[in-house]
């Protein structure tokens, strides 16, 4: 079966892909008599597995457990608790979407800390030896590789020991880092459910962290969010694990969307004969009263031709008009709960039809790029504004004088150094909370944003 396969692809070009991270990368998935449905049968010529430890002269087709006995001494070594991945499923939604079967390498360990997959420790440094021993052999049987990437799902084992996101982040990239410069291209982001157990651990700050490490790393790349939906549909197995039926569901996901990305960057590496085919581009900008949001998105607009939206002039059309109930006056999270949803969707329509565009104003959720899938995140950029309370105090005139240079204000008595501190040390805190973005402005102001 494997040579009449490889036979039908004549040019033997592959994608290969690293499976890295912990368990739920290695896979525990079962079946129970509740949860019958097992692990998908592998599309024929859809992926192989090359297997750097304990088969290293040939290819296999993926088979479950996948990446089984592949465990190495002073490496990785999960010894036998692989059951069933999620590696099956999205080589099955990958392979018809881009007719390029992957070779896969498993690369992942149980319990796995982020500060275990550091350069120069036991686990990076097994990963870069099955990576090139894979390359060696492919380039040796004359196989043409396509492209290097890295899938990866780790993170609950930060959780269980309320790691800083941030750390997270830091210890992450510098990771990535490592694995960029060894070929890698790109890296295939699966987030982390939640927690199951009667304990005390809570995975969303790892969760938010890497949302916000696919929103603004461009080597990162958000595939699957669906771990984070088992829970409350009854999938999980024990604290941390799964049916087979729930990584069947991610593999899936995963696939496609990684599928996805890659088109879409052949399809935009292509020559261009006009500027509608660049990659679109939806710019949020979010802060507190009077840091200058309009003004910023004047700027953006004569910067790079995008028009914008302001979310306080939906608000008031939609007040006048009668639509709504609210008033200017109405709670922000009240008009935020209104407002967003209109703005959500019209962002993914401008996407949808490759058109630009600038939103601005304080109705922009902290917690926003949940309500996106993957393809759609990958065209939107966010900013906070955010005054530290030393410029309010040292610049308060300037903010006064220039608050109605882009919009006029009329009465602004309510605007005083002590409102807007609180306002911003607020924004600050919920920045940092949600792992978004924002522009610091502390001894001047100077604000800007490359696309």
């Amino acid at each position: 079966m494997y040579k009449e396969t490889i036979a039908k692809n004549q040019n033997k070009t592959i994608d290969l892909f690293l499976f890295m991270g912990q368990s739920n990368m290695a896979g525990r998935g079962i079946v129970t008599k509740e949860h019958g449905e097992g692990v998908p049968g592998l599309i024929q010529g859809a992926g192989y597995e090359y297997r750097a430890v304990s088969a290293p002269d040939r290819l296999c087709p993926i088979s479950e457990p996948f990446g089984r006995i592949e465990n190495r001494k002073g490496g990785i070594d999960d010894g036998n608790m692989k059951t069933g991945s999620m590696v099956t499923a999205f080589a099955n939604a990958y392979y018809p979407k881009t007719g390029i079967p992957i070779v896969g390498v498993s690369a992942s360990k149980g319990g796995s800390r982020i500060d275990q997959w550091q350069p120069g420790g036991d686990f990076l440094n097994d990963t870069l030896s099955r990576m090139k021993a894979a390359s060696e052999f492919l380039d040796a049987n004359h196989y043409s590789i396509r492209h290097q990437f890295m899938l990866w799902c780790q993170g609950e084992s930060d959780g269980d020991i309320a790691k800083p996101g941030a750390l997270y982040r830091k210890e992450f990239e510098r990771m990535l880092d490592t694995m960029l410069m060894a070929g890698i291209e790109k890296c295939f982001l699966v987030r982390i459910g939640h927690y199951n157990g009667s304990g005390r651990q809570d995975y969303s700050e790892i969760m938010g962290v890497q949302d916000t490490i696919a929103q603004t790393n461009e080597n990162v790349v958000m595939v699957s969010r669906a771990f984070a939906e088992m829970k409350e549909r009854g999938l999980m197995k024990d604290d941390f694990h799964y049916f087979q039926e729930a990584y069947n569901i991610v593999g899936r996901e995963a696939g496609e969307n990684t599928a996805n990305d890659v088109l879409f960057r052949a399809q935009s590496e292509k020559p261009h004969r006009n500027e509608r085919n660049k990659k679109t581009m939806i710019i949020l900008i979010a802060g507190a009263s009077h840091t200058g949001k309009t003004t910023f998105a004047q700027k953006l607009l004569e910067k790079y031709k995008y028009p914008y939206l302001s979310i306080d002039h939906l608000k008031m059309g939609l007040i006048r008009s009668g639509y709504t109930d609210l008033t200017p006056e109405s709670d922000d999270r009240a008009l935020t709960g209104y407002l967003w949803p209109v703005v959500r969707e019209m962002i993914k329509t401008a996407i949808e039809n490759s058109q630009n565009l600038i939103v601005e104003g304080c109705y922009i959720p902290y917690g926003w790029a949940k309500d996106f899938e993957p393809e759609y995140l990958v065209h939107i950029k966010y900013r906070c504004l955010v005054m530290s309370s030393h410029y309010i105090k040292t610049h308060f005139p300037d903010i006064r004088k220039y608050a109605s240079i882009t919009e006029e204000r009329g009465e602004d008595s309510e605007c005083t150094p002590e409102s807007l501190i609180k306002d911003n040390e607020e924004v600050l805190r919920q920045c940092q909370a949600h792992h978004v973005n924002y522009i610091y402005i502390d001894k001047e102001y100077r604000i800007d944003l490359e696309i």
